[in-house]
C-alpha cells in the first residue's frame, strides 16, 4: 500500500474554489472506486492544506478516477 503525503498552500482568494474542488474529488472517489483508497485532507489555521492518503493501486485510481487526476494538475 502506498502512503501520500501532501502539504501545500493556496492563495487566499481561491481557498474557496479549492475546498469545492475537494469537495468534488472526495464525492466521485466514493461513488467510483470500490474500495481500495483512504484519505483524508487537514486545513491549517495558517490556510494550508494537509492530504493523507492509503492507496492500493495508484494506476487503478488515476484510470478511474478524472478529477484525482485533475486535482493532481492543480495542486501540483
Amino acid at each position: 500500500m502506498e502512503r501520500i503525503i501532501a502539504r501545500y498552500k493556496v492563495k487566499p482568494d481561491k481557498a474557496l474554489e479549492h475546498e469545492m474542488f475537494i469537495d468534488e474529488v472526495f464525492q466521485e472517489l466514493c461513488s467510483q472506486l470500490p474500495g481500495g483508497v483512504r484519505c483524508f485532507v487537514l486545513k491549517l489555521n495558517d490556510g494550508s492544506y494537509i492530504h493523507v492518503a492509503f492507496i492500493e493501486n495508484r494506476t487503478r485510481l488515476n484510470h478511474a478516477v478524472e478529477s484525482f487526476g485533475l486535482f493532481q494538475i492543480t495542486i501540483a
